[in-house]
């Protein structure tokens, strides 16, 4: 049995569920309208980003800030103040420091007590007393040499010096810096014995002999006629010469001390006659 054809295509055509024929107007109608859109959008945009650009420059253009005069003379105020706070830093600096330099001030005797942060000293003239504090500094002068200390070696007996700043009322100094310095002896005679073996010199005084030990550190000056000043030495020692010692005590000998430094005075030496011009001479 032959189909009809022309039947099956319009059976198809029914079954179709959409029609893209009828369904085409509602695309183009869209398509327009998108069309039209986008020259406005576009303008828009366009005139958005000029009118921004324009805000920006006139809000952070320096050339509109700076050339304002009103704010130039503001420029100059602030400028000038400046230079009067640093003129007027340098005037108060340099007032202080003249103000330290009249409050400075050192004491230097023997301690008479100790209690506290407070020290009484025993001076030429009279007692004295100075105050410290956690930051003042303490140092030991022992063979030449500065050594660290401490606030509890500032005893009864030693000999210091303090340096420092007198308070408003110029009745109390405040320390700085304690030094304690070993106590020394002055001593004054003639040599009666030298001992070569043992770097020993006995001196004859007043109150009687006083054993030096002459220390690898002692410093010796020899004064000689005609000549002055000359560096002494241990060797240049002889029995009968004058000298002048500082020293300090023996830790465990009375009558016994560690030469610091030794002024040597030779014996005087007969002149020699002046030779003539046609004396020989001697090598």
């Amino acid at each position: 049995m032959i189909k009809n054809p022309v039947k099956k295509f319009r059976t198809n055509k029914k079954i179709t569920p959409e029609n893209p024929e009828k369904k085409s107007p509602p695309k183009l109608s869209l398509l327009i309208a998108i069309l039209l859109l986008i020259p406005a959008t576009s303008f828009v945009a366009n005139s958005v980003r000029k009118i921004s650009a324009q805000t920006n420059t006139q809000a952070i253009s320096p050339e509109k800030i700076t050339s304002t005069p009103q704010i130039d003379q503001e420029k100059e105020n602030v400028i000038d103040k400046l230079k009067q706070i640093e003129i007027l830093k340098e005037k108060i600096a340099t007032k202080v420091a003249q103000l330290r330099d009249q409050e400075k001030g050192a004491f230097y005797g023997i301690v008479k007590s100790s209690g506290g942060n407070e020290v009484v000293l025993s001076t030429v003239k009279g007692e004295q007393k100075f105050t410290h504090s956690e930051d003042t500094l303490v140092y030991i002068i022992s063979d030449n040499a500065k050594k660290e200390a401490g606030l509890k070696d500032v005893k009864t007996g030693v000999v210091v010096s303090a340096l420092g700043y007198f308070n408003e009322n110029r009745d109390n100094l405040l320390a700085k810096y304690i030094f304690i310095q070993e106590s020394f002896t002055r001593i004054t005679g003639k040599l009666a014995n030298i001992d070569k073996s043992n770097y020993t010199l006995t001196v004859k005084t007043k109150n009687g002999d006083i054993l030096i030990d002459f220390e690898k550190y002692t410093v010796t000056s020899s004064f000689l006629k005609g000549k002055g000043k000359q560096k002494g030495g241990f060797s240049k020692f002889q029995v009968g010469d004058s000298v002048y010692i500082v020293g300090q005590p023996h830790e465990k000998e009375e009558n016994r001390y560690h030469a610091l430094r030794i002024i040597h005075l030779p014996m005087l030496i007969s002149p020699t006659p002046e030779s003539s011009p046609s004396a020989a001479l001697t090598p």
